[in-house]
């Protein structure tokens, strides 16, 4: 009986153990509040008619349960963070549970941004335009704009494609603002899958990238004719400057879309009655690439001093956000240092049109007198001076330390370009969705000629005057500092005309004629202008 009694004892408090496991198991999912979901050790859990589901339910929830983890993917099922794993990406503009608390990223206007560093003048640029929009009437009421987000990734090739990912997957990102090299672009589209617009401040062209600021819609043919103009002035100008021997002209491309820019002026250069295939013939003529490696671009930088061209068409990209770019600009300030050496050498530069907004040419042309003398640059579209001056002293006020030389200036053309997008993304959004359509649709209704014109900025001609417009449901023709222009929907693009623009004193530019100086009489470029022909 013993024997019994004990076994039963043993068996009885199996069943006892298994019923203890089994009901522990049955009431792990119940739960009050996501207080108790989260003591389960599951990162993304919440409490939802007394059962803890995976996933999660808003920002809220997650920036609760973790702060570094304040966003709720719920395609994903899980909170993730601004920044990504690796830290491609590092710093957004931030989160506020108050306003971003009962959405998801789905609900979120979440937009991306490259730059190599926190002081680059592209990010501080970028921070303004968000903190501008964010305190407007366009995201604070009626709910025009979904609560804004700013997330900055690094524009380092290596770093490009994971952070492309961690935007568009894990933050659902909308759009992102990138001014990458040709070389890394097809990594950049290849991971964009469903963002309305990778965004190209520089002068670059082709889909399914899309600029905001002024370019040349793909019509390279269009910049022949002020290139005639240009070539025409050097004939005549360069036999007086370099008399004793027949001048010379070097090209300057550091991609393969430089390069097809370059190939179109080529081909309709004439100087000194002579077409570039026979200026090569005599070696009167080379063209250089700035490849990427500093070993080569020095050796590059070498070979032009060796040749002193008398003339420097430069078609290399300007720089918004790449360092690669920024320093393919530097062989500029290297060409300076040596020339200044050489009495005999002072060459004269046409820059553009992709450097648009290159900072590094901008603070050269401040500093060096004799280059602005000497330099002029092709650009499509214009930055108004009066909108310039206005932005770059609210940029100084946001920012103090933007005195400083290595930042100096914010970018218009970056400036424009977030604003644009923000205004698509307040006019597109349909029922709570901004897919890529809606926001081509938005970015229709915003750059419509027909509109009332809204000025880039806060005031009651910018963001005052552009959300009670969207309220009303009326169409917009937004004037960015850039200037304006309508949007092709076929070719997702705004096209500008290019024209030649000196550097003034304080390295704004103003209006290049060959004759007679600019409109304001400024002594800009002042080595271009034909004396013969005053």
């Amino acid at each position: 009986m013993q024997h019994w009694i004990a076994r039963s004892a043993h068996w009885f408090g199996l069943i006892g153990a298994l019923n203890c496991t089994l009901l522990s198991n049955f009431d792990s999912g119940a739960c009050d509040s996501d207080v108790d979901c989260q003591a389960l050790g599951e990162t993304s859990t919440y409490c939802e008619a007394g059962r803890c589901l995976e996933g999660c339910r808003d920002n809220h929830q997650c920036f609760v349960a973790d702060s570094r983890f304040p966003l709720c993917n719920r395609s994903l099922e899980r909170c993730v963070a601004l920044a990504s794993p690796e830290q491609e990406c590092t710093v957004s503009s931030g989160y506020d549970d108050a306003s971003m608390g009962e959405a998801s990223v789905d609900e979120l206007t979440i937009l991306g941004a490259f730059a190599p560093t926190l002081e680059s003048s592209s990010w501080l640029t970028l921070q303004l335009a968000a903190l501008e929009i964010r305190q407007s009437p366009l995201a604070t009421s009626d709910g025009l704009l979904a609560p804004l987000m700013l997330v900055l990734c690094d524009d380092a090739p290596d770093q490009v494609s994971v952070a492309m990912t961690h935007l568009v997957r894990d933050l659902k990102a909308r759009a992102a603002v990138a001014s990458f090299d040709d070389a890394v672009r097809a990594d950049a589209i290849a991971a964009s899958n469903n963002l309305a617009f990778l965004l190209s401040p520089d002068g670059r062209v082709g889909s399914p990238l899309t600029e905001l600021s002024y370019h040349l819609g793909g019509d390279y043919s269009s910049l022949v004719p002020l290139y005639s103009t240009l070539f025409d002035s050097l004939s005549r100008l360069l036999p007086m400057r370099s008399p004793a021997r027949p001048y010379r002209a070097a090209i300057l491309i550091g991609s393969e879309e430089d390069d097809a820019i370059a190939r179109i002026v080529r081909e309709a250069l004439v100087l000194d009655g002579l077409r570039a295939s026979t200026l090569v013939d005599h070696d009167r003529l080379r063209s250089y690439r700035l490849e990427a490696e500093a070993e080569a671009r020095v050796r590059a930088a070498s070979d032009l001093v060796s040749f002193a061209p008398d003339v420097v068409f430069v078609f290399t990209s300007g720089v918004q956000a790449g360092a690669q770019r920024e320093e393919r600009a530097r062989v500029l300030g290297t060409l300076e240092e040596q020339s200044a050496a050489m009495p005999d050498w002072s060459p004269l530069y046409v820059i553009g049109p992709r450097r648009a907004g290159d900072t590094y040419v901008d603070s050269l042309a401040r500093v060096n007198p004799s280059f602005r003398s000497r330099a002029i640059s092709v650009a499509v579209g214009m930055s108004d001076e009066r909108e310039s001056a206005a932005l770059r002293t609210r940029f100084a006020t946001q920012f103090p330390r933007a005195a400083a030389p290595q930042i100096a200036w914010p970018s218009p053309g970056l400036y424009d370009a977030f604003y644009y997008l923000a205004y698509a993304a307040a006019a597109g959004r349909e029922r709570g969705a901004l897919g890529p359509e809606q926001f081509i649709s938005g970015m229709t209704k915003v750059t419509d000629p027909a509109g009332a014109v809204v000025h880039v900025g806060p005031g009651s001609e910018g963001l005052a005057l552009g959300g009670e417009l969207l309220r009303a449901g009326k169409a917009v023709d937004l004037h960015g500092i850039t200037g304006s222009g309508p949007f092709d929907r076929g070719q997702r693009l705004r096209s500008g005309a290019p024209a030649a623009y000196c550097w003034k004193e304080d390295g704004s530019l103003a209006p290049w004629r060959p004759a007679g100086g600019t409109d304001a009489g400024e002594a800009c470029a002042s080595e271009f202008i034909d004396e013969r022909s005053n």
